[in-house]
Formats: C-alpha cells, structure tokens, sequence
C-alpha cells in the first residue's frame, strides 16, 4: 500500500464535476476500526490522490465553457473591489468544492486576519457556501476515525475522506473566528455573529456544541439587546429541533451554576428555562433535576433578598424569582405527589412570604404556584384562599397579560372552594375592584365570576344574594348564632381574613353601582345579573375587546353604509341611525351607542369650527374694504394731501366730537326725555354738528371724499 497507483479506481469522475454538493455522491465506508501504521501510509496516498485529481480536473475543465467565463473571474480576483473578490472566490468553489480547496483556504486565511472590514464581508460569503453546498446533513468524519475496508477500497474512497477531513479543519477553524468575532468590542459584529451561529445550527448539526455554546454565552453579554436575543435564538432552535430541548436545557443549567456570574445573565437564563414547555413524554430523571436546579436558585435567591433590603443599593431579585416560580410551576404537572411533598415541603413558606409582601408585582407566579400545589394532598396549604383575598386590590396595577392570569387564577378558586363565606368575600371583593377599574377590567371581573360559575352549586348562592336585600341569613353563618350578645353582625371588608368579613350577610350591592357604569356593555352585564340572575353572553376576551385601543380600532374601520349619498351638513348622524329606526329595541348594542355619541360629539366640533370660520372670513372682508377704500383716496388725492394734513384733520374731528358728546349730555340732564330725543333735539339746535355726528358710522381713519373738496 506503499504506492498510491496500486489501488483501483478513477480520479475524476463526471457527476462529481457537474453535481456541487459533494456529499451526494460520496461512497459508504464500511469496515473494521484501520490500524495507525496502516491508515498513515493510507493518509499519504490520499493526500497524493487528492492533488493528482485536482490538476487532471483543472486540465480538463480549462476550455469547458460554463456560465460565467474564468478569465473574468480571474480579472476581477485581481483588479476588482473586495467584495468582487470574494465573491468570485466563492463562485470558483461553488462550481466544484471537491477540486478548490486551495480556493476555500484563502477565504480562511483572510478570515483569520485582523482586518475587521475584510471578516464583516467573508462571514457571510462563507456561512452561505458551507450552508447550501459544503456541509452535509451529518457530522464531518476526520479522516482518522474513518473505518476502511481494504477488499472494496477504491481511490474514490480515499479522496473523498481526505475531502471531508479537509473541510472539517476548514469549517473548525471558520467557527474559530466566528468566537473571535463575538468577543468584539463593539456591539454590531457581535450581533452578527450571534446571528450567524443561529443559522448555522438551525441548519446543519456539524458544530452544534460549539455555536451552542456560543449563544449560551451571549446571555452575558453587556448589550441587553444581545443577551436577551440569545434566549429568543434558544427558543427558534427548539422550534425547528424539539427533540434538543433537554440537551440544550442542560447546558444553560451548567451556564447559570458559574462562579461570578452576573445576576442579569442568571436572569435571562432562568427567563429561558421557565419558558419551556414539557409534556408527559418527558423524561421524568430530567424533570427532576430541573425542579432540584430550580429549588437550590430559589433558596439562594430568597437568601440574597433578605440582605437586599438592608442594601439598598444591591440588585433587584424579585425577577428571577418569579422566573423560577414560574418554572416550578411547569414541572410539577409532569411529577408524581410524593416527589413534590418532599422537595416541596421546606419551600413553602418561602413561597407563602413572597406572594405576601412582595410589592413588586411578581407575585403572581407565587400565588399560581400555590394554587396549582392546593390541588394536590400537600399540607400547609390552608392560608391560600387568605394570600388570594389579600392580593385583589393590587391586580389594579398589574399589566393586561398578568390580569388575564390572575382573574384565571380566581375564576378556579372560586369552582374549586366550598366555603361559602370565603367564596362571597372573594367576589365582593372582586366587585368592589371593577368599581375602580377601566372598563375592561370591569367587564372581565363580571365574566370571570358568572360565566365560570354557571353549572356550579354557587349559582343558588350568588342569585340569591343578588335577589335579596342584607338581612340575617343564619343557614349560611353558624358564627351568628353562636354569639351571646345581641349585637348585628354586619358585612367588614376590613379584615384581612374572608372568613371573618362576614359576607355571606351581605348582598351584592356593588351590581347596583356597576348597573350605572360609564361604559354600556358593563352596565347591562351587571344589569341582567341584577334583575334576571341571568349569565351574560359573551365569548370574546373582555380585558382586550373593550379595551380603548379596540375601541378606536374598530372605529377606524367601520366603513359607510352603501346607499343615495346624502348632504352631511343638512343630516344629523344621530338620526340616521339605523338604531333609532329600528321598533326593536331588545337588539339594541351598547358599542353602537357609545359609538354614536363620540361620532355626534366629533360633528358638534366640526360646526363650532365652521362657524369660527365664516365670522373670522367676514372681518377679513372687512379689513379689505378699508384698505380698497384706502387705496382710491390716495390715487385721487394723493398728489393734493399728505399724511400731516390727515394727522391735523383726524385731531380736528376728534375734537369736535367731543364738544357734541358734552353738548349731548347737557341736554339730557336738563330734560327727562330719552337720549335719543335728546341728540335729536340737539340737531335742530345745532345742525352744524349734524353731518359730523354721522361720522362715527363710517369704516376706516379717513372722511368721505365730500370733505375734501378744495
């Protein structure tokens, strides 16, 4: 085996020129584990093998016409720009990859330089030439691990696994760089390079640990940005490879258990990790080390919040907190009881504390944590419906997502308890929410008690604490007759227990407040419960559908009726209306209503603007009848008068008007006649102020042209 020529086979085949994809074609190798000393002298043979067939390929395809002529490629590798150059370098090795290694290993080499301009361009070239023609769909085998049979060893064989073993390096050493790369000091190569990792991973498995690791530690990177796209990286792979969720799940574990890692990396980690979704055809050992992981952070973190409070200025727990929560939350579903009694049981009160007084708003998580652990036979769990009670009022401050989870969270609560003095509390309480809240709120406070509770044994309850006004109802309170004096037991949501708020003697008077709403749709919500006991009809999400921006949504969308177009400004909308038109009134919609209102409101606006409009339009009339009038004196006189002779006559004239309004004021004081009759009298006597009285009705600064006649 000494020499290469005793071994059988061709160099270069036809397929292999016109087929790029190397892989496609490539043989099977088959056969026991090749001893060292033998696959060296196989290594050099095949190292021989590959040059010989690289220039009998190149001999043969020099005058072979193909798309796009050599010589141009070979003169824009020499005078053309860097991307011409690369990009022609890469048309070179897409033609055929198994005879252009040369090609590939200058690409390689310039990446491999400093120049950040050069790598930011070669990258890409590079990531779409080893995606869609060099790697195949397996792992790259080296050509030491490959197993040669030497009965059926051909020279194709050797060439091809010297190929592979080749591009191996090449694609290690590219993955290298890409390392390089996100390490950059500024944040766009980076970025670039997180992008490029994902892509690659997505697609082809060769170096998946490597660019898994990676991403994985990207979730440390100073840029938020960067770090919280790594998690979203995460969760694409898993959509596109499911079947890597517990392998890639182990890893961001190990990532978060470092020495001296951050506190926002562990929080964007753990963010990941909660938001896994497991089935019942996971592993059990692993979800088992993953609710262990999640129980040793959990205990670390309520260690370090303690201390927090004594610093101020140390940072903030309660996110991963409520990431963990969340976490422990999707895993006990898939685990037995016994299991969770165990591990469970010394975390409770941890857990009881955080839904209690934290004031960050991730409580949430600690309280559906709870509930869903209420419904298994672990102890310690009484003072759950207490935690809930507790928490109503700050569902205020929650986000629309957070209060969708925890109106869920009491819609459950309410079906699953028996105790009809915590049941009516909880609603009460809830009602007297909606009385606060937006509109949405409201409504969905109204759904989520009603509509969960249709086919419940509460349903006797609830009507009849709506029908019946607050009078001792003793079948529902042993506590009343129990108690030796005489004094009225009366409703106190006060307390902090519902069990001792007494609201089983209560009846639901917020409905009453409720059914005089702003809003249409909750007014006649609380209104049907009110006088009928009936169940409002509605299928929709109400936190979403009567939001304002669903209202305006749907306003800018409603399109005119089709019809004879009528003159707007003659018609009132209101009357228009196919609402007022219609004898039904049963099929009367509270969106239309209020819809119908804002549009009259809108139209009411618009004419208070018209009529602004047509006054400031006459005094602009005005103004130009005085500068017109302005403008004829001075093109018939203005070569007699000036503005000093104007200035003189203007001072005249105010003057002798003045003389008339003493004159006018001496006669009224002397009879008891009107004004009127007065300066009328005064005219006779005086019938040479008459024509200047008359000029105070004129327009403008100058007398009428009469006056100026010389």
């Amino acid at each position: 085996m000494s020499s290469w020529k005793q071994i059988p086979g061709r160099l270069v085949i036809e397929k292999e020129i016109e087929e790029p994809r190397w892989y496609i074609d490539a043989p099977s190798y088959e056969g026991n584990p090749t001893d060292a000393w033998k696959q060296l002298d196989l290594k050099k043979a095949a190292k021989e093998l590959l040059e010989e067939a690289t220039v009998k390929y190149h001999k043969k395809t020099r005058f072979q016409s193909s798309g796009i002529p050599k010589d141009f490629l070979k003169s824009v590798q020499k005078s053309g720009t860097l991307r011409d150059q690369i990009g022609a370098l890469v048309t070179l090795i897409e033609e055929a990859p198994l005879y252009k290694l040369k090609e590939l290993a200058r690409l390689i080499e310039q990446l491999e330089k400093k120049s950040k301009r050069v790598r930011l361009l070669i990258f890409p070239a590079l990531k779409d030439l080893f995606i869609n023609v060099l790697l195949p769909d397996r792992y790259l085998v080296h050509f030491s691990q490959r197993n040669f049979d030497f009965d059926t060893l051909t020279k194709r064989h050797l060439i091809f696994a010297m190929f592979e073993s080749h591009l191996k390096e090449f694609y290690q050493r590219y993955l290298l760089c890409l390392e390089e790369l996100s390490q950059d000091p500024i944040e766009y190569p980076r970025n670039m390079a997180l992008k490029l990792a994902r892509e690659l991973i997505e697609r082809k498995p060769e170096g998946e640990r490597f660019l898994l690791a990676l991403i994985i530690n990207k979730m440390g990177d100073p840029s938020k940005t960067i770090a919280s796209k790594s998690g979203y990286f995460l969760h694409q792979i898993l959509f596109r490879h499911p079947h890597m969720k517990s392998f890639i799940a182990k890893e961001v574990m190990q990532f978060c258990v470092r020495p001296n890692l951050p506190l926002r990396a562990k929080q964007y980690a753990l963010n990941f990790l909660s938001l896994l979704h497991f089935t019942s055809k996971e592993e059990p050992n692993f979800l088992q080390s993953l609710l262990k992981f999640y129980l040793s952070h959990f205990h670390q973190f309520v260690r370090e919040k303690k201390k927090e409070r004594k610093d101020a200025t140390s940072e903030s727990f309660s996110k991963p907190i409520s990431y963990v929560l969340q976490g422990i939350k999707r895993c006990i579903l898939f685990l037995e009881e016994q299991e969770l009694d165990d591990k469970l049981k010394s975390e409770l009160r941890s857990v009881f504390q955080i839904a209690k007084s934290d004031a960050d708003g991730d409580w949430l998580a600690a309280v559906e944590l709870l509930f869903m652990l209420r419904k298994t036979d672990i102890k310690g769990l009484e003072g759950y419906g207490k935690v809930l009670y507790q928490r109503i009022f700050d569902s205020l401050h929650l986000s629309v997502q957070k209060q969708e989870r925890f109106l869920k969270v009491v819609s459950d609560c309410l079906k699953c308890d028996n105790v009809v003095d915590r049941v009516c509390a909880v609603t009460k309480r809830l009602f007297q929410v909606a009385l606060e809240s937006n509109a949405s709120f409201a409504a969905a406070c109204l759904l989520s008690v009603f509509r969960e509770n249709t086919q419940s044994e509460l349903k006797g309850i609830f009507s009849s604490l709506i029908r019946f006004p607050e009078q001792g109802r003793e079948e529902h309170s042993n506590t009343v007759s129990d108690c030796s004096n005489d004094k009225s037991v009366e409703y106190n949501g006060y307390v902090m227990n519902p069990l001792k708020a007494n609201a089983s003697l209560s009846c639901f008077w917020e409905l009453e407040l409720l059914s005089h709403h702003f809003h249409p749709s909750v007014a006649m919500f609380a209104s049907k419960m009110l006088d009928f006991c009936e169940t409002p009809v509605y299928s929709g999400n109400a936190l979403k559908d009567f939001s304002l921006s669903s209202f305006l949504e749907r306003f800018s969308r409603q399109k005119p009726k089709a019809g004879v177009v009528q003159n707007l400004k003659s018609v009132n909308i209101l009357g228009s209306s196919q609402i007022l038109k219609s004898n039904n009134f049963d099929e009367f919609i509270e969106d239309q209503f209020s819809l119908s209102t804002f549009v009259a409101e809108i139209g009411d606006k618009k004419k208070d603007r018209r009529k602004r409009r047509i006054m400031k339009e006459e005094d602009s009339d005005d103004d130009n009848l005085d500068e017109e009038f302005e403008r004829q004196i001075r093109r018939k006189f203005g070569n007699v008068l000036d503005m000093e002779d104007l200035n003189e006559m203007s001072l005249v004239e105010n003057e002798d008007e003045e003389k008339d309004d003493a004159i006018a004021t001496e006669v009224h004081s002397l009879t008891e006649e009107p004004l009127e009759e007065d300066v009328g009298c005064a005219s006779e006597k005086f019938p040479n102020y008459q024509k200047r009285y008359k000029k105070q009705k004129r327009h403008g600064v100058f007398a009428p042209a009469e006056e100026y006649r010389l």
